[in-house]
């Protein structure tokens, strides 16, 4: 058993996961992130699973902050270093996606068992290299959103010399947004582009028309087969979207669907593909403007620090599609292990990497304690030197043992139960009322009607569609530059961030009040159980 009595607090929470791959992102953190910033995170760290959901926790206190702001330093002296870094952060993150797609394109029943395990061992590799550099934009804001309060104080000073101080969101909102195309709109480009191409053809859209689901795709294969190739092709480069940690993939049919939806809409294709395409010129000639408000030719350092704003809020949709593509080519691996071992996927998920060999090469398992994993799980990650890992890095408790070391390491939080007002930070102003609607993963997303209220511990692209049916957003996590409030300023609907405990206090059906102008989320009605 762990001897230290410091108390630990859960600082973050993923949902619909396994022990892999987290486990190797808490493996970077403390053993590999020195490569980036000088020093390793110190303190325990400990990571819980209960039924595939994640929870972070960390030792309180500014030993992380004090990373950040020798990284803000270096960042504000040294321009060289940071776009040396970011260079970094895409040619790894290339370099994973070449390596898992080689893997993925194997034929993985006819490798030995030797040869899938150096490809199981060769991915962490690349994954740590990848993501202690990706690591990056999470350095910057760390636990108190230090970059982006750094940008929200200087852009304020310089609205108030030009009488625009209640402009602040508006002009964070497009001056921080990216200009370059993310993997979501290039997939919606190339859709568009794709419907326009196979609808030229009267018969073929009075096919989808006409013709009834799963039907749809067998009539195309066989009278339409070159149509039939682009609608595959156009499946093939971008199914792995939404895939997450665990999936699913898009699969055919939801691109069929989505043909079928817009031909029958009458949606104007060429008006939209113009609107996207145009949508970025019109962003850039806005942010001209501001820049010229507010004198970027003299202000130089305010023009820098939303440069970086704009690349890092890029990279982080950049960095994730790479895990999110990886993931869904490792797949293969984990499902060809799974089918040697007679274990399913989520069980193969649940074995350490250093137990992968044991596992794999001498058949050293037990399933029993696989499925005590998934139940419930705790990882403990102990301190090390830079550069090395401690005798015993990662200790793993399941069961009630798992169970104990919680109630042992753990500050219980104790939240109100009657509480009826939680404050946060103002990422869109304006007030609206509605039913709360917890969504955390993409799994949620059938349960958002239009005017629901949003809440989610931190929003991410595969929530988009969630997010645009919300009267208004508010979440646990975020600074000014975070998904959730340029998704709401763009949509231009309130949203409050940083709460901390929204999703612990509100649950489905509340009847609740987002005061935005103020910051202020009240509870009007508790949903009956």
């Amino acid at each position: 058993m762990p001897t230290s009595n410091k108390k630990l607090v859960f600082i973050k929470e993923n949902h619909k996961t396994c022990l892999w791959p987290l486990c190797m992102t808490a493996e970077m953190l403390r053993y590999r992130l020195y490569k980036l910033t000088g020093s390793n995170k110190s303190g325990e760290t400990l990571g819980e699973w209960k039924n595939r959901v994640n929870r972070w926790a960390a030792e309180p206190g500014l030993r992380e902050e004090k990373i950040t702001e020798n990284i803000f330093k270096k960042v504000s002296q040294d321009q060289k270093w940071l776009f040396e870094n970011i260079k970094l952060i895409y040619f790894y993150s290339d370099q994973l996606i070449k390596f898992t797609q080689k893997i993925f394109n194997y034929d993985l029943s006819l490798k030995s068992d030797r040869e899938l395990l150096e490809f199981y061992l060769k991915y962490r590799e690349e994954f740590l290299n990848m993501y202690t550099y990706a690591w990056l934009p999470n350095i910057l804001e760390g636990k108190t959103n230090f970059f982006s309060s750094k940008l929200e104080d200087l852009l304020r000073l310089e609205l108030k010399k030009i009488n625009k101080e209640e402009k602040i969101g508006q002009f964070i909102s497009i001056l921080s947004a990216p200009v370059k195309l993310t993997n979501r709109e290039k997939e919606e480009l190339d859709f568009l582009r794709m419907v326009h191409s196979v609808t030229e053809n009267k018969d073929i859209e009075n096919l989808f028309v006409s013709t009834k689901l799963p039907f749809i795709g067998n009539e195309i294969r066989v009278e339409y087969p070159d149509v039939y190739e682009i609608i595959t092709s156009h499946h093939q480069k971008y199914c792995w979207i939404p895939f997450d940690y665990d999936g699913p993939a898009w699969e055919l049919r939801y691109f069929l669907e989505k043909i079928k939806k817009i031909i029958k809409s009458r949606i104007e294709i060429d008006k939209k593909i113009r609107e996207i395409r145009d949508g970025k010129s019109r962003l850039r000639k806005l942010q001209k403007k501001y820049e010229s408000e507010l004198n970027f030719s003299k202000n130089k350092q305010l023009f820098y620090f939303f440069e970086i704003a704009r690349e890092l809020l890029f990279l982080k949709d950049y960095r994730k599609d790479a895990l999110y593509k990886s993931y869904y080519h490792m797949d293969k691996l984990i499902n060809e292990i799974g089918r040697r071992l007679s274990l399913s996927p989520i069980q193969v998920k649940h074995i350490l990497p250093q137990e992968m060999e044991d596992a794999l090469i001498k058949r050293k398992y037990v399933e029993a304690e696989l499925n005590e994993r998934i139940g419930h799980s705790v990882l403990l990650y102990k301190n090390a030197k830079k550069g090395q890992h401690p005798q015993k890095p990662i200790q793993i408790f399941t069961g009630k043992k798992a169970g104990k070391i919680i109630r042992k390491k753990i500050k219980t939080e104790n939240i109100d139960s009657k509480i009826r007002k939680m404050s946060g930070q103002t990422a869109y102003p304006g007030i609206a009322g509605g039913r709360i609607k917890l969504i955390f993963s993409a799994d949620d997303l059938n349960k958002m009607k239009y005017g629901d209220i949003l809440v989610s511990p931190a929003t991410n692209p595969n929530l988009l569609l969630a997010m645009k049916k919300a009267s208004a957003i508010i979440t646990d996590e975020g600074g000014i530059t975070c998904h959730a409030a340029i998704v709401a300023r763009e949509l231009k609907i309130p949203c409050i961030i940083g709460t901390k405990i929204a999703t612990q206090v509100l649950k489905d059906g509340d009847l609740v009040e987002v005061d935005a102008d103020s910051g202020v989320v009240r509870i009007l009605e508790k949903a009956k159980k």
